[in-house]
């Protein structure tokens, strides 16, 4: 036969395991199996709370414990010791002096209170509970004396029978209580027949028996509080509900008592619950029962009917929109929770609102509903949490009261208080970096080590930033935001190798990530792995959204042609009107018209944009008009040379050509010719190639050049600057005014001449060729441009020009 003790122990076992303790809790003489069962879940939700850090929710559910068990000491004391952590001293003194009015001779009330002992395990002798729940224990003795005659009962032979019969069903001596009513009329103490029933197994007939007594007496709620008990004692869980959902709704004077149990039964086992249960459930009730309605409907997982319920309701208790959020959970609770708060919830209720707050993405909404609690009154694991959503709200300061307070209860605080006080002081000051060490000296955590290596390389350490972020590497592999970082301080201090394999791995798990993948490229053509680099840009241009910058995308398709050249190719042509004017391609010497073919084949490496550190060979043939005719076509000349890019991130080239006459009738002799040319104004933003983003733009082009003879011992120079205004005539077409200011130089036989020029005229540009991935490589060029020499050695001062051009 099963006793009272084994069958609460079967019941504390069937609650969810966020709701029962670790071990049972003696909560001292006097208590009943039944108090103990209906204060287990909330001191149990009290430890909980405790060890998250939550005072508010502690102290209201040590409260709810003492309700059902008020002269326990061993309640008390839990109570008394959650007002202390939460700064409520006072009223922890007052609990206790109450408590030793209660239990006087109990030890652990003398002197000042301290923290309640932990729960300790109770012997069965100490846990025998009452039949009827409600009445006092009755032991063997107490029911001494002469059986009860049989036959109609006066008022004395009723209480000794009554008596008789508890104490018979206390002892789970229920062949003895079966005895006791042979003789008794059957409508006669129908609880303790229902009681007989139940143990022996009858539960259809013992469930007719609870629905007759409820039917008689509806509005008894301590009644329906006694027959579910026992039937939760019995392990029948679904008697219990259907029992409950038969007094639903309940009477209002006992309906907390009733929709805890009925919401403890639903969150054991929500299979309990059928259709029919919540149409009953969710039917109107009177306003003082809507916040039992909202509990059992709540913890029934009928989120949208409590929702409705309470919507409807005049007013509703700060705790029935705190089960709403219950039910609710997650960024979904949050108007819930802060109805719960506007009702007078107290700080519980604003600490679940700033952690849902957070937990949406919402840490300055987190912040107000912090402030709404004094610091003093918040647990130190709140008081973290609430510097931790200031500092992510950006308003680091608001985090100061919060540390302070860390601080002053803790000379020798943790980590993460180091690390937050980072947080809150100038970024990027010598405070800042201090406290990050200090954190870092207790515990190594791959954000500190983040962050200062961002430090170091604001201090120009940057051999200090890799070790740094190669240890936070360490720390958190799976966190590759840390190989994104590794690989960019791997970048800038020229380790490119290293730099790529951080920056893949962070690209494998980002490949929607443009950015990365475009620095890859990069990296990949400074290291000469061209194919590679060419397919780091074209995931970068497929990871690009369809609203990026168009000059953006232009600039990559051009990168990916640019690492696909091996060759280029020129031919291009002047014709003039005089026979004075001097051309730059050939340095020293003045055409009326010019014209030059020229091949170019990369050799070495090419890194960098846009033609990189790199070596190529060239031959070009070239002619002129000096004199007579326009075409040009004398004195032809072919010419093969080296040009060198030393720097990878200027356009300047070293080159060493050997020309050779290519007519007979040419008296020059055959020369090599020694050059370096320059391009200092060489951005993207204001250079002549093709501009995506917009419908014009302006061009702005320097030109530096010296040259020297070798065998004549000739020398020349030239500085030109010109700028133009680009007008778009659809895709790949421009048309350029433009102007420009030119000085040309020369020595020869020890004799130094000179020539400025101003000029101004107008091109047409037409780029064509490209695909998805390249840009377009070829362009063809067409111009009309008249020049003035402000000073010359020449004897014509004006020239009108034409261009032509095409680059391949």
């Amino acid at each position: 036969m099963r006793r009272p003790i084994m069958l609460l122990a079967a019941l504390v076992l069937a609650l969810p395991s966020g709701l029962r303790a670790a071990e049972p809790i003696d909560l001292g003489p006097g208590v009943s199996d039944y108090q103990r069962f209906m204060a287990y879940p909330h001191l149990q939700r009290g430890f909980d709370a405790q060890r998250r850090g939550d005072a508010a929710a502690a102290v209201a559910a040590f409260e709810r414990a003492r309700r059902y068990a008020p002269r326990s000491a061993t309640v008390a004391l839990y109570l008394a010791d959650a007002y202390r952590r939460g700064g409520r001293a006072e009223q922890a003194d007052r609990l206790l002096a109450e408590q030793r009015r209660h239990t006087p001779g109990d030890a652990r009330l003398a002197g000042r209170p301290v923290a309640a002992s932990a729960p300790a395990r109770r012997s069965p002798a100490a846990t025998r509970a009452p039949v009827i729940a409600g009445q006092p224990s009755v032991t063997p003795a107490a029911s001494a004396g002469s059986t009860p005659r049989r036959g109609a009962l006066d008022r004395e032979g009723t209480a000794r029978l009554d008596q008789a019969l508890l104490s018979a069903l206390a002892t789970g001596d229920v062949a003895r209580a079966e005895a006791l009513l042979v003789d008794v009329p059957a409508r006669a103490f129908p609880e303790a027949r229902f009681a007989i029933d139940l143990e022996r197994g009858r539960l259809e007939q013992a469930m007719g028996r609870a629905r007759q007594l409820l039917d008689g007496a509806p509005a008894d709620a301590a009644l329906l509080d006694r027959l579910t008990y026992r039937l939760v004692l019995a392990n029948r869980p679904a008697a219990a509900l259907s029992l409950l959902a038969h007094g639903w709704p309940f009477p209002v004077a006992g309906s907390d008592v009733l929709a805890t149990r009925m919401a403890t039964l639903v969150r054991a086992d929500r299979s309990l619950v059928k259709p029919g249960l919540l149409d009953r459930l969710a039917r109107p009730v009177d306003p003082s029962a809507i916040p039992a309605q909202v509990a059992v409907l709540a913890s029934s997982g009928e989120c949208h009917a409590a929702a409705a319920t309470l919507s409807a309701a005049p007013v509703a208790p700060a705790d029935a929109w705190l089960a709403l959020a219950d039910c609710q959970g997650g960024t979904a609770s949050i108007p819930a929770l802060r109805m719960a708060v506007e009702r007078g919830g107290g700080d519980r209720a604003s600490v679940r609102l700033a952690n849902a707050l957070y937990a949406s993405g919402d840490p300055a909404g987190a912040v107000s509903a912090w402030k709404r609690i004094s610091p003093a009154g918040l647990e130190t694991g709140d008081l973290v949490a609430a510097a931790q959503s200031a500092v992510d709200a950006g308003i680091p300061a608001a985090a100061v009261p919060w540390l302070d307070e860390i601080a002053r209860r803790h000379p020798a605080p943790e980590d993460a208080y180091w690390w937050l006080r980072s947080r809150s002081l100038a970024q990027g000051g010598p405070q800042e970096r201090a406290a990050i060490e200090r954190a870092l000296a207790i515990r190594e955590d791959a954000r500190y080590l983040a962050r200062l290596a961002e430090l170091q390389r604001a201090d120009g350490d940057l051999a200090g930033a890799v070790h740094s972020l190669e240890r936070a590497r360490a720390l958190a592999p799976d966190d590759l935001s840390h190989a994104a970082s590794l690989g960019y301080a791997y970048a800038a201090a020229a380790r490119r190798a290293e730099a790529v394999e951080q920056l893949d791995a962070y690209r494998a798990a980002h490949p929607d990530d443009p950015t990365v993948a475009e620095d890859v490229a990069e990296l990949e053509q400074r290291l000469a792995r061209h194919s590679r680099a060419q397919r780091a840009a074209r995931a970068a241009l497929d990871a690009l959204p369809v609203e990026a910058d168009p000059d953006r995308r232009f600039r990559l398709r051009r990168l990916h042609e640019q690492l696909g050249r091996t060759w280029s190719l020129v031919a291009d042509a002047t014709l003039g009107d005089t026979a004075g004017t001097a051309n730059a391609n050939v340095p020293g010497a003045s055409y009326r018209s010019y014209a030059q073919v020229q091949a170019e084949r990369w050799l070495g490496q090419r890194i960098g944009r846009p033609d990189g550190d790199a070596l190529a060979v060239y031959g070009r043939v070239f002619a002129g008009a000096q004199s007579g005719g326009i075409l040009p076509d004398d004195l032809p000349t072919f010419g093969v040379g080296l040009r060198w890019k030393p720097f990878a991130d200027r356009i300047v080239y070293v080159a060493v050509e050997r020309q050779l006459a290519l007519d007979a009738r040419d008296i020059r002799r055959d020369d090599t010719l020694v050059r370096v040319s320059a391009a200092p104004l060489s951005h993207p933003a204001i250079g002549r190639d093709w501009h995506a983003a917009t419908a014009g733009w302006w061009s702005h082009t320097v030109y530096l050049d010296a040259a020297h003879y070798l065998e004549s011992g000739d020398s020349a120079a030239t500085a030109d600057y010109q700028a133009g205004r680009h007008f778009k005539l659809g895709q790949g077409a421009t048309v350029e005014p433009f102007a420009r200011i030119q000085w040309n130089g020369r020595w020869q036989g020890g004799h130094f001449d000179d020539d400025l020029r101003v000029g101004a005229g107008v091109r047409w540009n037409r780029w064509y060729g490209g695909s998805a991935y390249d840009a377009w490589p070829h362009r063809w060029v067409a111009g009309l441009e008249v020049q003035q020499a402000l000073e010359t050695y020449l004897p014509e001062r004006t020239a009108v020009l034409l261009t032509v051009g095409n680059y391949w």
